[in-house]
């Protein structure tokens, strides 16, 4: 007998013996990996903290927000992600559990992930096939940075488009996974809501359902390894109506004496209710990765990931084609580089652009012209490691945002580069 994610490492693991130490991405398995036990009974905790200093951050201000009172710093100490999992396995089911503690915004502790599996297995001489039906709150199985476990992912926080499209990596969901010699194919139908995307996460508010798929391949032959795959989610978005509204009576002192005049009253109309409705949404990913052992230096990855999609915004400018009246259309890439230099050392550098809407326009005082809705970040990255998981890391985030305004008021860049130092343990 072999504990739970003994078994899900085949998912992680390359056809060939000797490939690069750095996984393959993205990962297929309902648990991290860990070492093989007799017990028919397998239990296991695992767990990480990361601990963040904000050391600079060009937007930050002593002030808070005038309608929500949350503090404009960001140049403090916080505990980014306290996380604690539970696997068990009883012959072929599977059950994972997740739970999350931050500071981000207050100290908080909610449930990240809850998984309940079926796995059937066959291992053949050169290969394994594996097939594997689970429920509960899941990783959504789209693309490859969506799909990588935070306390693996040396850089700090997910890409602009990522984070945009996809504002949690989990949502509820009934999701197949199956793999049959180089290929891997995951099969989801989701509520729709992940966590992180508003006052409607872990909710569905339409009876529609999202489906999510990728179809990948994962090679290896000697110090080279390779893995990439194709993505697509069809789904719908669900817009919010709106209450009826009276009739209101205001009044404007324009002349300020004090006294009521009739030119002084206005009558401001009521408006009827307006009813909820449902809008089509859909993307189309793909991602690469290869990595390469070199000698004396040890691995170097290196990844491209394109997203194009369609009213899927849901955390960066979210897409609600009922109100803007058209269709958004999103697109992303992210292109990173990484390299271990030697046995404690790592670096690495990632850009990531993303174009919140590719039909964006501005009124001018005499026309309608096209604005840029892109968002950038460079981000710049050197760690020292004491093993695969546990790092002290300092990262330097070079961004871009048409967020900012001139004097004129036209769009421009709003200052927002950070600086920040990560320490983290995994046990």
């Amino acid at each position: 007998m072999v504990r739970p994610a003994a078994l899900v490492i085949l998912f992680l693991s390359s056809i060939a013996q000797g490939a690069p130490s750095v996984p393959s991405l993205p990962p297929v398995s309902a648990a991290p990996p860990s070492p093989e036990t007799e017990s028919p009974l397998a239990l296991e905790l695992h767990g990480y903290v990361q601990s963040d200093a904000v050391l600079y951050a060009q937007s930050s201000e002593d002030q808070l927000t005038a309608t929500t009172a949350e503090p404009l710093n960001q140049e403090r100490i916080l505990v980014r992600r306290a996380r604690l999992q539970a696997n068990v396995r009883k012959g072929p089911l599977l059950g994972w559990v997740e739970i999350d503690g931050n500071t981000v915004r207050s100290p908080t502790l909610g449930l990240a992930a809850a998984e309940i599996g079926y796995l059937w297995s066959r291992t053949l001489p050169e290969r394994s096939d594996l097939l594997h039906f689970s429920t509960g709150l899941l990783r959504i199985p789209f693309g490859a940075e969506v799909q990588e476990y935070d306390r693996e992912r040396l850089f700090f926080e997910r890409s602009n488009i990522s984070r945009a499209l996809f504002p949690g990596t989990f949502d509820l969901a009934f999701r197949v996974q199956a793999r049959w010699r180089s290929l891997v194919l995951q099969a989801a139908v989701m509520n729709g809501e992940p966590l992180g995307s508003g006052s409607l996460a872990g909710r569905d508010p339409t009876a529609a359902k999202d489906f999510v798929g990728r179809i990948g391949v994962t090679l290896a032959r000697g110090w080279i390894g390779i893995a990439g795959g194709v993505s697509v989610l069809q789904g719908t978005g669900f817009h919010a109506g709106t209450s009826a509204t009276k009739d209101v009576l205001v009044w404007r002192d324009q002349n300020e004496d004090g006294i009521v005049q009739t030119s002084e009253i206005q009558i401001i109309p009521g408006k009827p209710a307006t009813p909820s409705s449902t809008f089509h949404r859909f993307a189309l990913g793909c991602d690469l990765r290869a990595t390469v052992a070199l000698p004396r230096l040890g691995d170097g990855v290196l990844s491209a990931e394109t997203v194009w999609a369609g009213n899927l915004d849901r955390a960066l400018v979210p897409a609600d084609p009922v109100s803007s009246g058209r269709d958004v259309r999103e697109l992303g890439v992210v292109l990173g580089l990484t390299q271990q230099i030697g046995s404690h050392v790592l670096a690495g550098v990632r850009y990531d652009w993303y174009n919140a809407d590719l039909d964006a326009s501005d009124a001018l005082p005499v026309r309608v012209v096209p604005v840029s809705a892109v968002y950038s970040t460079t981000a710049l990255l050197l760690g020292w490691r004491w093993s695969n998981l546990d790092r002290i890391a300092v990262e330097l985030d070079l961004n871009r945002n048409p967020n900012g305004r001139t004097n004129a008021g036209l769009p421009t860049n709003l200052p927002s580069n950070t600086l920040t130092v990560r320490a983290q343990l995994a046990f």
